[in-house]
């Protein structure tokens, strides 16, 4: 059908969503067409393009890579109750002066579609998202030991994922030699790669963990006055790692709404 299948895979998960989230849920057309942006991205994982520019093909995967998450989570979580969950706004700076529906002309359907799929940051939509309730331990006593374990986490995380990524430059530089032929082979595998450079986001994002964890467990410690050693002042940062299944649960809960109550 298409010469490059990340070109494929880049329409299909681009124009077909639009199609689907536009048409009436007891379409015929709807259900037939609902599993195609899945098989060519599958297709395109399966028997990835072997000619031409490695650039252009290295940009093009990445595009095709971040639209497919995104759609998925939007066609294929929430694809069928779209209207919930996805609402179109209107905003004045940081407040929301109006709530648009879901249209029930066909022309207005799919112009509400388009939006919604080439939104890539959520710009003039409101994503319902359920709200995570703040647990806290019992005792001031589990609380501490609560942070001394997260403490602990962090630090063997970033040890790990620090060491790691030195020896496998040193390996690739050939700087050191590796006690086994396939390490060297492993290292220079893409997909290996990928996940050691996820390794990382990871890292970065717990060095602010890591001092927010220290900070909580001195203060709350030390009993000082105030709002500073009360427990309830000392929020998880982010969410738990069991939430993170989507896209929009690792914005709305695992992230962005843990960090808002922190900075709150």
């Amino acid at each position: 059908m298409f010469e490059n299948t990340l070109q494929g895979a880049l329409i299909g998960v681009t124009v077909i969503p639009t199609l689907v989230l536009s048409l009436p849920s007891t379409s015929f057309v709807r259900h037939a067409i609902y599993p195609l942006p899945a098989l060519l991205v599958l297709r395109a994982l399966l028997w990835p393009p072997t000619e031409g520019l490695a650039k252009e093909t290295y940009l093009l995967g990445l595009l095709m890579t971040d639209t497919s998450f995104k759609m998925f989570d939007y066609l294929y979580l929430q694809g069928y109750d779209a209207p919930a969950t996805f609402l179109q706004v209107d905003r004045v700076g940081k407040t929301i002066t109006k709530f648009h529906g879901y249209p029930k002309d066909t022309l207005g359907r799919i112009k509400w579609a388009l939006s919604l799929v080439t939104s890539h940051r959520g710009v003039g939509w409101n994503i319902q998202v359920p709200l995570q309730s703040i647990k806290y331990p019992s005792s001031r006593v589990a609380y501490i030991l609560e942070s001394i374990v997260s403490v602990l986490s962090i630090y063997l995380g970033l040890y790990t994922c620090g060491s790691l990524c030195d020896y496998m430059v040193q390996v690739l530089r050939k700087e050191i030699d590796s006690p086994y032929p396939w390490v060297y082979a492993l290292f220079k595998n893409e997909v290996f790669q990928m996940a050691v450079a996820f390794m990382g986001i990871f890292a970065m994002v717990s060095n602010s963990a890591l001092i927010y964890n220290v900070a909580r467990m001195i203060c709350v410690t030390s009993g000082i006055k105030g709002d500073w050693g009360k427990i309830e002042s000392w929020p998880n940062m982010f969410g738990d790692f069991e939430d993170a299944w989507s896209i929009r649960n690792v914005w709305g809960r695992a992230w962005h709404q843990n960090l808002r109550r922190v900075c709150a």
